[in-house]
Order: C-alpha cells, then structure tokens, then sequence
C-alpha cells in the first residue's frame, strides 16, 4: 500500500469559492460577535463539544495523538472515545445504507498516512483542512461522534491558517444539510473524487461567513 495522495481537482468553481471564502474570513467587515460558551452550551446535546472547544488552545492540529485525545474529551471518556474502531460500521440516511466505509483493520493505517500527509503537504490550508474532513468522514475512525471530530478538526486547521472568530464557534456556526452532506459523500465514495465534497463545504463556510456579519446569529450545525 502506497502513501495516501488526495483525490482532488482543482476546478474553476473550487478555486474561485475558496476566494470568496479567504476574502470574506481577512475581511474587517465579517466580525462575528462572541457567542460566549454559556450560549453555545445551551440546548446542545453533546456536551462534550462544548467541553473540547473550551479547549481550542490546547489542541495541536497536526497532532494525531491530539486528535485522538480530542476524541476522548468529545466523548466524554465513555466507551471507545479515544480510540479508533474495532468493530466494522456502516453509515446510515434517512435510515438507508449510504455508504460504505474502510474495515477497521485498515483504520489505524489510513489514518498515519493522512495525518503525514497533512504535515507535509504543501496545498492552500483550508483546502487542506477541507481533503482531511473528507478523509476521515470516508474512514469513518470511530465508533461515534466522527463528524463532530471533522468539523472541529477543520476549526483548528482553520484557526491555524487565518484566525477567526468562525473557527471557535464552528460547530454552532456552519450548517450543513444532513441528508445532503450524506448525499455528496456517497457520490464521492462511488466516483473517486473529492471536488464535490469540496465544493459544497465552501459554499457552507461562505454562508456561514454572509449570516455572521448580517445579524451575527448563530446557526446549528450536525449533531452526529
């Protein structure tokens, strides 16, 4: 088995979103106001990611020991939570088989490679954070809770590249269509291609952008 190498197009439509995007992130004018922790906590089910972004600073996003730590603290240290899976899942919408994902043999392996692969890489960084999101959702690590590992890996990676407010709050900021976000990943799995994924995630990050500087509201993301 080979190193892991991104499946990836660099199409027009991609690379003027990801434009808009660094634009409207560097622009003075898309402030967000604070949301403050006591108000994301509320009436957020999993309270563990409340409990991980108190601890944004701690994080190393190039860290793969971080991230399963991360996991852990998500997770609130129940059953498998830091560690990947060892049992074979499939992933589920609207109750339908969507997808199928690596068998956990293969689990610790993938990961390796795309976090060395995420250390070395020399691709706009939030493209780079996106392709890793997209990795890890088609990995599928953990038993649980593997999208809001992806978002937040995407907010650390984020802040990393180009501080901002949106990265501290990304869970409750972006919004994401569920069946939709399945629907892409599905179609990625069967062609190969990441580009889609891509795509739609901008679109997402954009709007998330565009509706913090209108009313500075906040926006409910996954809750997988």
């Amino acid at each position: 088995m080979g190193a892991y190498r991104p499946r990836l197009t660099l199409s027009g439509e991609l690379i003027s979103l990801l434009g808009k995007v660094e634009n409207a992130l560097g622009s003075g004018g898309t402030a967000l106001p604070p949301l403050g922790f006591q108000e994301v906590g509320r009436g957020l089910r999993h309270q563990g990611v409340f409990k991980v972004y108190a601890l944004f600073d701690r994080w190393q996003p190039l860290s793969e020991r971080d991230f399963l730590q991360a996991h852990a603290v998500m997770m609130l240290d129940g059953g498998g939570a830091g560690h990947y899976r060892g049992e074979e899942v499939v992933v589920r919408n609207g109750g339908r088989e969507s997808m199928l994902v690596v068998p956990a043999f293969r689990v610790p392996w993938l990961m390796r490679q795309v976090f060395e692969w995420l250390r070395s890489t020399s691709l706009h960084p939030l493209l780079a954070a996106l392709l890793f999101h997209y990795e890890v959702a088609m990995i599928h690590p953990f038993s649980d809770g593997n999208g809001r590992m992806c978002r937040f890996w995407v907010a650390l990676l984020g802040d990393r590249w180009m501080p901002h407010p949106l990265w501290r709050e990304l869970e409750w900021r972006l919004k994401l269509d569920k069946p939709r976000y399945y629907s892409i990943l599905e179609g990625c799995a069967l062609s190969g291609e990441s580009t889609p994924f891509l795509v739609y995630v901008l679109t997402c990050l954009l709007a998330a952008c565009e509706a913090g500087r209108s009313s500075g509201r906040s926006v409910c993301g996954l809750s997988d």
